[in-house]
């Protein structure tokens, strides 16, 4: 007659595989959530640098808005990057002609904190909006 198997410290060796699979995976969804809250930021302050930029008549002051907006914006958000905020637009058109702004921003975002084995320490997200100067505003 056989005896019963012992499954004495099974319960500690299975503890031994899952758990770390459990955690990374749980790492790996705090980063895809961190990175798309990044993206959705970046986007956010790309559409609020376009929109101030669009509201001055020069593209200095419309430059120095946009940068601006664009800062004050991540900063709401809470992303903490160095922004590299590029303009775009047609300030000098004539009266009833339609111009367009647009803005670029470029962030770096860390992700090295959370210690995910392949994943980069930082990342790049670039987004571009662009926004309508008013046709019936004379240039400045």
């Amino acid at each position: 007659m056989s005896r019963p198997r012992d499954h004495r410290g099974s319960s500690s060796v299975e503890a031994a595989i899952i758990v770390p699979v459990l955690l990374l995976f749980l790492l790996v969804i705090i980063a895809g959530a961190r990175i798309a809250l990044a993206q959705q930021a970046v986007a956010g302050a790309a559409a609020a640098g376009a929109r101030a930029a669009s509201l001055e008549r020069t593209e200095i002051a419309g430059a120095a808005a946009a940068r601006d907006a664009v800062q004050i914006d991540l900063d709401g958000a809470g992303l903490t990057c160095t922004p590299s905020t590029t303009v775009t637009g047609q300030w000098h058109h004539g009266l009833g002609e339609a111009g367009v702004v647009g803005v670029s921003v470029t962030c770096r975002v860390r992700i090295a904190d959370l210690m995910i084995p392949g994943l980069p320490g930082e990342i790049v997200i670039t987004r571009t909006s662009e926004s309508p100067i008013d046709r019936y505003r004379a240039p400045g």
